[in-house]
């Protein structure tokens, strides 16, 4: 009947407790040593081999997960590369709304942007960074902040809204 490594482990402390009683025959010892260790290096050239099989699987999953990875971000990059085209050619066409049997296409207004047409304007009205559309300690530009002092009525030079439209899929 084949053991457990565990029961192995059982029988070692109980060959060391035989060791250390004198009284115990040593050829008895040596006899019982040599079948535990016999059935250990069993055990444990096993228990390695399926370490060794879950390390391979690991690796080959892994493996498998950079590919199907690459393979997954080439398809999101066709998916743009197409919508941007669809949306192109809407525009060129000045089609706001195509409908299919599955599918609605429409070209729809995107939230509206900052943009800083004239870097140069826009230096000039605000050369030491103060307005409270420039983030501290080190300045930086926030544009939402700059967006709504300009829907407020305030007139940045070199700074426009835009409103564009992009595609919507539904």
């Amino acid at each position: 009947m084949a053991l457990h490594l565990y029961e192995l482990t059982d029988q070692f402390k109980q060959l060391l407790e035989m060791m250390e009683n004198p009284d115990i025959d040593p050829e008895a010892i040596a006899d019982t040593m040599e079948g535990v260790q016999g059935e250990l290096e069993g055990k444990v050239d096993g228990t390695i081999c399926v370490i060794k099989s879950l390390e391979a699987s690991a690796k080959a999953i892994k493996e498998e997960e950079a590919r199907l990875s690459a393979r997954r971000k080439a398809m999101e990059n066709n998916a743009t590369g197409l919508k941007r085209y669809l949306e192109q050619q809407m525009k060129t066409l000045e089609v706001e709304k195509i409908q299919t049997m599955r599918f609605t296409a429409s070209l729809q207004n995107n939230p509206s942007s900052v943009v800083v047409a004239d870097e140069e304007a826009f230096n000039a009205y605000d050369p030491d960074k103060r307005q409270e559309w420039w983030s501290k300690p080190e300045p930086k530009l926030s544009l939402s902040v700059l967006k709504e002092y300009i829907q407020h009525g305030v007139t940045v030079p070199g700074v426009e809204i835009r409103q564009e439209k992009g595609l919507r899929i539904r």
